[in-house]
């Protein structure tokens, strides 16, 4: 899916499609109606609905989420440094599981969606959240 976009650098998680982002372990959800929110942005009013502050662990499980959205994947290194946890500290035998169904393939320096898991990428976010 191309509806997202994650970067460790800033820190900031978007999805276009669901209307939500997360940006610095907070997660906004901004209205979802395309008049209204421009309706919104127009009259300068706020175009966030709801927010929530979530734990290091759900943010570090968002960020990989939304990160493997990306064709480069998620950079190990970085979210290691961001976040002092690594993915065999969340995951363990989920990831290894995963890696051996030919979902993800891991690299010294990243961990990225296969070909065969870009078409099933939703149920392996599903078992990463």
């Amino acid at each position: 899916s191309s509806d997202a976009f994650c970067s460790l650098k800033q820190k900031c998680c978007f999805s276009i499609g669901k209307m939500w982002f997360l940006c610095h372990g907070k997660r906004y959800k901004v209205i979802s109606d395309p008049l209204l929110y421009c309706s919104a942005v127009e009259s300068g009013e706020d175009v966030i609905e709801e927010s929530e502050v979530l734990s290091m662990e759900a943010s570090f499980r968002e960020t990989v989420v939304m990160g493997l959205r990306l064709i480069k994947g998620i950079d190990k290194r970085r979210l290691s440094d961001r976040y002092h946890l690594t993915l065999d500290d969340q995951y363990g035998s989920e990831l290894t599981d995963l890696v051996r169904k030919g979902l993800l393939e891991e690299s010294e320096d990243y961990l990225r969606l296969t070909v065969q898991g870009k078409r099933f990428a939703n149920q392996v976010m599903a078992e990463l959240v």
